[in-house]
Parts: structure tokens; C-alpha cells; sequence
């Protein structure tokens, strides 16, 4: 390095420090307790004998929600949902992490590919252990398949979306995009119910398993800071 020269000089600099190696075992650990939380929750909701018809507070929640609403606005809720489905984020993050190598940071790369995968894996894994059909209160507005609990949407916009969040405040330290991570999350799962094609424990169970994984990939790649600002060992 010649003098003068600072780290912010160095490829990939203005994208954070080094992440360092990842703790597999705490990405192997984590995937199993988001997946045991999943089949956990809607194995407790269908021995409560509400799985198919569901609660009443669920079908009363749908019946208030599903409102007549500004044509724009219906519009925008139908469109929104696009931003936590991982038949959007898949090829998205693909591109993304293709960038990040490009940059000299395959440390990113790797953490974003892990979230998705983790994400779209166990939407498949936990709705083959607990089937359920969808609500049939209003009418399905939207594209969804394969069953529906958890909710994949739910499970996308919090995991995925809160990653890159996270990866921006390390990069700049700004929290707006955790925000905007937030309420576009929870946009999403009012449009979900707005739109009859999800119970609202499906958005909870997709809920806690995106939250746990974005917990255990957050620690597994991340980890605690120490003063300097770089990661503990």
C-alpha cells in the first residue's frame, strides 16, 4: 500500500469490512430450529382443530380487511407482493451476487445466496410437512401456490429483505433501509390478507421462520462486533 492510501481504497471497501469465515455449524443449527419453529407452530394450530376452516378471529380478520379500496391503491397492493416472493428475489439476489464477487466480495455474496436459499428451501420443507389449503372466506386475488402455510411472502420480505437491509448499514450506517425493510414487510402481509389467499397464522408461522433464520444467518456470518467495529471471533 503506498502512503497515504486508507482501506477505503481497496476493492469492495465502500461495502463494509470483511464478514471473515462463516460459522457453518450455527447456519446448519439455524436452519433446523427455523425449520423445527415452522412445523412446530402449525403442528399446534391444526391439534387446536382450526387448521382448515381456521379461528374465528382469523376468518373475521379476513372478512374486515377485505374492503373496497381506490383503484390505485388496490393496484399497488396487488404489486407490492412481487418484492417478497422468491420467484423475484431468487434471480434478483443471483444478479446481486454475481455484482458482489465482480467487487472482491464473495463474503457477501455467500451471505445473501445462503439467506435465499435458506428461505425458498424451507417455504418447500415446512408446507410438505404441514399441508393446508387456502382460505376460501373472499375472493383469492393474485398469484400464490403450492399450500398455504407458512406463508413464503411473509417468510421472503422479513429474511431476505432485512439481510440486504443489514448489509447497507454496514456498508453506510444507515438504519432508513431496515425501515423501509420493515413496513414494505408488512405491507406485504396486510396485501396477503387483503387479497384472501392466506390465513393470518400462515403470515405468523412465515413470520417466526424468516425471523429465525435471519437471526441464525445474521450471527453465522456476522456475528457479535467487537470495539473496532470487526467481527468477535
Amino acid at each position: 500500500m503506498t502512503e497515504g492510501a486508507t482501506p477505503a481504497s481497496t476493492p469492495g471497501s465502500r461495502l463494509g469490512l470483511p464478514l471473515g469465515r462463516p460459522r457453518w455449524t450455527l447456519v446448519i443449527v439455524g436452519y433446523l430450529l427455523a425449520l423445527a419453529s415452522g412445523w412446530m407452530y402449525g403442528a399446534a394450530i391444526r391439534a387446536g382443530g382450526e387448521w382448515h376452516d381456521g379461528a374465528a378471529w382469523e376468518r373475521a380478520l379476513l372478512l374486515t380487511v377485505n374492503d373496497d379500496l381506490p383503484r390505485w391503491l388496490d393496484t399497488a397492493l396487488y404489486l407490492v407482493p412481487w418484492a417478497g416472493t422468491n420467484l423475484t428475489l431468487g434471480p434478483l439476489i443471483g444478479l446481486f451476487a454475481a455484482w458482489l464477487i465482480w467487487r472482491g466480495r464473495r463474503d457477501l455474496a455467500v451471505w445473501v445466496v445462503v439467506v435465499e436459499l435458506g428461505v425458498l428451501s424451507l417455504n418447500w420443507l415446512v408446507k410438505r410437512l404441514v399441508s393446508r389449503d387456502r382460505p376460501d372466506i373472499v375472493e383469492q386475488v393474485g398469484w400464490f401456490g403450492w399450500g398455504s402455510y407458512p406463508s413464503g411472502h411473509a417468510m421472503a420480505s422479513l429474511a431476505v429483505l432485512m439481510t440486504l437491509a443489514a448489509l447497507y448499514h454496514r456498508a453506510t450506517g444507515r438504519v432508513w433501509p431496515a425501515v423501509t425493510a420493515f413496513v414494505l414487510f408488512l405491507v406485504i402481509a396486510y396485501s396477503r390478507l387483503l387479497h384472501g389467499v392466506h390465513w393470518p397464522t400462515d403470515m405468523i408461522g412465515g413470520a417466526l421462520v424468516g425471523l429465525v433464520w435471519l437471526i441464525a444467518t445474521w450471527f453465522a456470518f456476522v456475528g457479535l462486533p467487537d470495539g473496532d467495529g470487526r467481527r468477535a471471533a
